[in-house]
């Protein structure tokens, strides 16, 4: 049994955090080490119906150590013996140290009552994995974010790269500021392109390292007026003027302090996506209005949902709603709450092995046979197949 965790996180602080959890949730918490053993267990979890001494379970539970890992974050199992179980990694600069295992426990109304288990509702078992995430986040600094984050970072030299050696070979003449290439990617940005607004940026870059000859401070300044011009662009179709000017006053003093031209072009590319695809409200009014309304959603989708309720807690009318939320976002109510319930049961059906039915229920659809209908409409697949 190792612990080599406690070397990067006091025991102490780990034992307090697992504590308060299995005191909120009411769920047996165990720390599992880097070989699915036990460190630490708070909560006597019910002996197995299959293996009583527990062997064949701590193989099972480290495979789905092992399966969080892939996915990045919590995963919902249901063991051989038909509990459920959350498990969530903890990684540490790239190194896997071990996991967080809840449970077992069943899902309200799928299983059949058992004295010595907790029951919770599939909504709650929801809202406690991502709270296991937040809280272990803390503990998985190596992980999916900073992986992600060097991925994204390669990839941007990578294109800045051949670009500048494209450029080398056609002999462009290395002392003319890239106007052209400007133009085009504001010219992008304000028609809402992501994708050719990013290539256009790249392509920017690449000109720029040439015409300024790699000097770091003058790359800088370069960038720090591109994100000056972004803002107008994006101002120009209709964004939120303070937002964008906060996000351009706040990406200056950050290109300003990074250490190297790599890191302040990462910092730009990185929120390129906020300058293309901001949304053209017509007033704050709107923006906080149509906002409230996608929060609403968000908490609410499960339910049997309606414009007119949704408009009843935002204390106005549908007809007023539905074309405001038209406008801002481009999809009609109905559509943008059918997208959220895709996603959601996307999502479900990826990192967990709830039944099909339970996902329905969970994501607004009472009829299992409407839900599979609707999802094959939107993604072309069955629930089953998309598994």
């Amino acid at each position: 049994m190792s612990d080599h965790l406690f070397l990067y996180h006091p025991k102490r602080d780990v034992e307090q955090l697992l504590d308060a959890l299995f005191s909120c949730v009411g769920v047996p918490v165990r720390l599992l080490d880097e070989q699915g053993a036990a460190l630490l267990a708070y909560g006597e979890p019910a002996s197995c119906r299959l293996s009583p001494e527990g062997e064949d379970c701590e193989a099972e539970h480290f495979q789905a150590c092992l399966r969080a890992v892939d996915l990045g974050e919590p995963y919902i199992f249901r063991c051989r013996a038909g509990r459920y179980h959350i498990s969530c990694p903890i990684v540490n600069r790239d190194t896997l140290f071990g996991a967080v295992l809840l449970g077992p426990f069943l899902i309200d109304g799928a299983d059949e009552p058992e004295d010595t288990l907790p029951q919770l509702s599939s909504e709650r078992v929801l809202h406690v994995s991502r709270l296991l995430y937040y809280l272990l986040n803390s503990l998985v600094s190596g992980s999916r974010e900073l992986q992600s984050a060097r991925s994204k970072r390669l990839l941007l030299q990578s294109r800045v790269s051949e670009s500048i050696h494209r450029y080398k070979r056609q002999e462009h003449e290395t002392g003319a500021y890239p106007l052209d290439k400007e133009r085009r990617l504001l010219a992008e940005v304000r028609a809402g392109d992501v994708e050719k607004a990013r290539a256009a940026f790249h392509e920017l870059m690449a000109n720029l390292y040439i015409s300024e000859r790699y000097d770091t401070e003058a790359l800088k300044l370069r960038l720090t007026e591109l994100c000056a011009l972004l803002a107008r662009a994006s101002i120009e179709r209709g964004a939120d003027t303070d937002a964008l000017l906060g996000l351009h006053k706040k990406l200056a003093g950050e290109i300003a302090a990074s250490g190297s031209v790599d890191e302040s072009v990462f910092l730009v590319d990185e929120n390129l996506e906020i300058f293309t695809e901001s949304q053209p409200y017509a007033s704050h009014e709107n923006d906080r209005l149509v906002r409230r309304a996608t929060e609403y959603i968000g908490k609410h989708f499960s339910e049997k949902l309606t414009l007119a309720d949704t408009a009843r807690y935002l204390g106005v009318s549908a007809p007023y709603l539905s074309a405001r939320f038209k406008r801002v976002t481009g999809l009609a109510f109905t559509d943008y709450l059918l997208r959220v319930r895709m996603e959601e049961a996307r999502s479900l059906l990826r990192g967990t092995e709830f039944p099909i039915m339970d996902i329905a229920v969970a994501c607004g659809f009472g009829d299992q046979s409407y839900f599979t209908r609707v999802f094959k409409r939107y993604t072309g697949l069955s629930p089953r197949k998309y598994r």
